[in-house]
């Protein structure tokens, strides 16, 4: 087995590694390797007979280490072959290797090039030998060599709390919650109780894990309607949030895999690269889950089909939701909405009275406004009690860009008449009544169009 587990900081990595580790080593090898990149998690196993333990201040016995173990690979290869085996029996020696924060080394300018080319020999060749090879590090990218990576037959995602999301080759995908390790020490006490129940390999890694159910739960959900430019999502950004102490926030127009993508990265997890829509379900749902959430979903009206069914997991996940949609008005949007109602606390925005209207424009309209009675009057003629759309009207009031009250306030000037115009028209009316050549006739209306032409254009941009 290759096993590779990512995960920020504090989200269960530690946990997942000392319950491996004490099913591991109650097995039988001929080298165990334990590399730990932060010096604090693996310390206490250094005591163990046949255990190397290096620190993160020993990065060049790391790849000296690394390099034996990939060097007698081929030797191995040949004893195995030699008894007309293709895979090794299960009574010989195999060799386990766990590198905790594996980047401490591989980004390493001194030895990071020798770690990277034993690490790659080792993934690609020691399958069928028996041997496992556990890294764990903070992310995929940047941390584990690509032609690592695409050998490592199983990923177990931490994503908080202990929460994981394990898929592997050949098995179907797992997720659960392992129990937090409190003391290190307590788990070493076990080493020494004799062959673990299990091997150690994806299928048998959840009990291992001590995984536990994650239970769906019952969270009370609040869903805000109003027409556009109502306030409802002012509402859903300010939605009370006694319950919880984090709170994730996702536009339901976006695309699937980018609403999905934000939900995992606001929750404090990584998103895996290449996920099917699926998986990243699945994981947007555990790291929510990982800690009480309140989720703001905003523009459920919009959201697709597959959308809406993963809106209905990361409620179940959720300790708290709010959601806001546009007022269905056409079936269709009713049918989109109909399936969540019945689980919603239904609240339906009423538009501003004359009272509240005005006092949300003295917060956005400067006193020394021209016309600003004028203007007031226009904007709650326009906004019809709608916050969102009064305040984005007083805004562009204040910077003078919207029409609507620039038409209405501007003084009523008289259009001055061009002079030249007027004597040209009279001009070719003239040389057509005094019947004049057709090209004299043709220069004159040619002088004419090219001298309106300005005045023709300027007309059109004006009753845009």
């Amino acid at each position: 087995m290759r096993l590779l587990v990512t995960g920020k900081s504090r989200s269960g990595k530690s946990t997942a590694v000392h319950r491996i580790l004490a099913h591991a080593l109650r097995m039988p090898w001929s080298r165990v390797l334990l590399l730990d990149g932060k010096g604090s998690e693996l310390h206490y196993y250094a005591s163990l007979d046949g255990v190397t333990y290096l620190g993160p201040d020993e990065l060049g016995d790391w790849a000296d280490e690394l390099q034996d173990i990939a060097t007698q690979l081929s030797t191995r290869y040949a004893n195995m072959t030699a008894r007309g085996l293709r895979k090794a029996a299960a009574d010989d020696p195999r060799v386990l290797i766990l590198a905790d924060e594996i980047q401490k080394g591989t980004r390493d300018r001194g030895a990071g090039r020798r770690i990277k080319d034993a690490l790659m020999l080792i993934a690609e060749q020691s399958a069928a030998l028996g041997d496992v090879m556990i890294l764990t590090a903070q992310r995929e990218q940047h941390s584990v060599p690509p032609n690592v990576r695409i050998n490592m037959s199983a990923l177990l995602r931490m994503l908080g709390k202990g929460y994981f999301h394990l898929t592997a080759d050949g098995y179907q995908t797992k997720s659960g919650r392992t129990a937090h390790v409190e003391d290190p020490g307590s788990i070493l006490a076990t080493v020494s109780d004799g062959l673990p129940d299990g091997d150690l390999d994806p299928g048998n890694l959840p009990h291992i894990l001590g995984s536990q159910a994650v239970e769906p739960g019952r969270a009370p959900v609040t869903l805000y309607l109003g027409k556009p430019g109502s306030g409802k999502t002012y509402c859903l950004r300010n939605h009370p949030n006694g319950r919880t102490a984090r709170h994730v926030y996702a536009d339901l127009a976006y695309p699937h895999r980018q609403i999905l993508t934000s939900i995992i990265e606001q929750a404090g997890a990584v998103v895996p690269p290449r996920a099917s829509i699926p998986d990243l379900t699945d994981v947007a749902g555990l790291a929510v889950q990982a800690e009480p959430t309140l989720l703001l979903l905003d523009n459920l009206g919009q959201a697709s089909d597959r959308t809406c069914s993963t809106v209905r997991r990361l409620i179940d996940a959720s300790e708290e939701v709010a959601l806001a949609a546009k007022k269905p008005r056409s079936p269709a949007e009713r049918r989109r909405l109909e399936p969540f109602i019945p689980r919603c606390d239904v609240r339906e925005i009423q538009p501003l009275t004359t009272d509240q209207a005005h006092a949300l424009l003295d917060q956005h309209l400067p006193d020394d406004l021209a016309e600003r009675a004028a203007t007031e009057r226009r904007i709650l003629e326009l906004a019809a009690g709608h916050p969102a759309t009064l305040v984005n009207l007083s805004r562009r009031a204040r910077r003078g860009t919207l029409r609507e009250l620039r038409d209405f306030s501007a003084p009523q000037t008289q259009q001055r008449v061009n002079v030249s115009v007027l004597v040209l028209l009279a001009l070719l009316l003239m040389l057509v009544f005094i019947r004049a050549d057709g090209y004299t006739i043709g220069a004159a209306a040619t002088v004419m169009l090219m001298l309106l032409r300005p005045f023709f254009f300027r007309s059109m941009r004006g009753n845009r």
